[in-house]
């Protein structure tokens, strides 16, 4: 996927029937598709010094080494989905159409909750 795609799934994209209407947010490794409940971290298809994301199925496999080692720490972490593409629409997890790339699921954060604005507030422990 490339990051127009990426837009277009997180507004148009569906997700159990519906549309995702989600705004997306970019790290230098992922782009993050922020839904009403539900969040998909898509890993962006590139090949650095210390990672390869280059192929589908490296992504693939990178998304299933994440979810198996985040969920030892909390269970925000629910899945691995594959993206397909019908037509013109892309749709999350199962079904009919191409699949195009795949995505870590968890359960979405309230904003305060994340790890950069409990930092600032000193509230790790």
């Amino acid at each position: 996927m490339n990051e127009s795609d990426v837009i277009s799934l997180a507004k148009e994209g569906v997700y159990k029937g519906n549309k995702l209407k989600g705004r997306v947010e970019e790290t230098h490794i992922s782009w993050i598709v922020l839904g009403k409940r539900v969040v998909f971290k898509i890993k962006k298809p590139i090949k650095l010094s210390f990672l390869d994301f280059s192929t589908l199925s490296k992504r693939k496999q990178m998304c299933y080494n994440e979810l198996r080692l985040n969920a030892r720490f909390t269970d925000i972490y629910q899945a691995v989905v594959p993206l397909r593409r019908v037509h013109a629409r892309f749709i999350v997890g199962g079904g009919a159409g191409k699949i195009v790339d795949y995505a870590v699921q968890s359960r979405r954060l309230q904003t305060s909750r994340r790890m950069d604005h409990v930092l600032k507030r000193k509230e790790v422990t």
